[in-house]
């Protein structure tokens, strides 16, 4: 598990979806269960946890995390509408008075965090957008 220590909170990469068990020490975490897991194959298609963001299971005044499965990215576009959806999840953890004065702010958070991940080459390479419509 590669754990990296963001802006008030923890981004955790995994190889597949048991590790996000393994990295908190847990056989349960927020429903889900580590057997289950342990079962499942996970693919780029398709994975028993594409990604999570929650309070740790361990400390839940501490940090909050979003966790994503490598297994589960395939280097395509569908890996920002991933890292889009788990950020917005992780905004509700984080933005916890979500109004329409800090609508831009929380929105900006979310865009920020995804290109830092993209541009650093955090969890791999991304398809080039197409040409065709440009």
């Amino acid at each position: 598990m590669r754990a990296i220590r963001r802006n008030g909170y923890q981004l955790l990469i995994g190889e597949n979806s048991t590790e996000l068990f393994n990295y908190f020490g847990v056989n349960e975490l927020h429903g889900l269960s580590k057997s289950k897991s342990e079962q499942y194959t996970d693919t780029p298609e398709s994975a028993y946890i594409r990604g999570m963001s929650n309070l740790s299971p361990k400390n839940p005044n501490g940090l909050p995390y979003v966790f994503f499965n490598k297994k589960r990215l395939n280097g395509t576009y569908r890996d920002v509408t991933n890292l889009m959806h788990e950020y917005l999840h992780l905004s509700r953890i984080l933005f916890k008075d979500i109004n329409d004065d800090n609508e831009e702010e929380i929105v900006q958070f979310i865009e920020d965090e995804v290109n830092w991940i993209i541009d650093n080459g955090v969890i791999g390479i991304f398809e080039q957008p197409s040409t065709k419509y440009m």
